[in-house]
């Protein structure tokens, strides 16, 4: 077999692979037997199934909603940043500064969901009852609101630095020659092979990754407890 020969053949391989569960679902899907990877004889009547679950279809239809609205966000503020950025350019180019951007807005959801859930659980009454005794606004949420919050925050801080640490898929788009993180090195020696070198900081970045999150679900357990 020639190079090429071998070369596509390898490459339809890897897309049967890929591809050959999502066909077995999508076959299964028109067949009569209720146990999902048995064939009873071809049918539509699971389709009709579905189209009576309501909530499956109200769950589909939120998706799209989102979708839609998150990828017109998307395209207004995307499309502005891309006509600042081509008219104006970026003072520093993509390296370092583009990567933290990019890390900071992707950890902020995380530390959002975290730090709102320790508020839903804080009692109100203790920020007012400061407030009836005089306490200002500033003054009740840096000596009640905040203490209490503040397990939250650093379980946060650990997530979202777990998540910087080990990103490359952010990264490899924002990135430039002058910001070469440790997942786009480690990437990119891989594609020549694994060395003993990179087995150690793997499992040197395995230690430091499952400490960092061992040590946030501690902190949320113990103030959960």
């Amino acid at each position: 077999m020639k190079p090429g020969g071998f070369v596509r053949a390898v490459m339809l391989a890897g897309f049967l692979f890929l591809w050959l569960p999502i066909l077995l679902l999508v076959g299964f899907a028109f067949s009569a037997d209720r146990i999902p990877f048995q064939w009873g004889g071809f049918s539509l009547r699971w389709f009709g199934v579905l189209a009576a679950n309501e909530r499956l279809l109200e769950a589909a239809w939120l998706s799209l909603r989102i979708a839609a609205a998150s990828a017109t966000l998307a395209v207004l503020m995307g499309g502005g940043i891309a006509f600042a950025l081509a008219r104006f350019g970026w003072p520093a180019g993509r390296g370092a500064f583009t990567i933290l951007l990019a890390h900071a807005g992707f950890g902020a959801a995380y530390v959002a969901v975290v730090v709102q859930a320790r508020l839903a659980e804080a009692e109100r009454s203790l920020e007012e009852a400061a407030m009836d005794l005089g306490a200002t606004p500033l003054v009740a949420f840096r000596t009640i609101t905040l203490p209490l919050i503040a397990p939250a925050l650093i379980a946060g801080w650990l997530l979202a630095f777990t998540l910087s640490l080990d990103d490359v898929v952010i990264a490899s788009f924002v990135s430039g020659p002058a910001g070469t993180t440790l997942p786009i090195a480690l990437f990119s020696m891989l594609r020549l092979g694994l060395t003993p070198e990179v087995n150690a900081l793997g499992a040197l970045v395995v230690l430091v990754v499952g400490s960092m999150l061992a040590l946030a679900l501690w902190l949320l357990g113990r103030r959960q407890a």
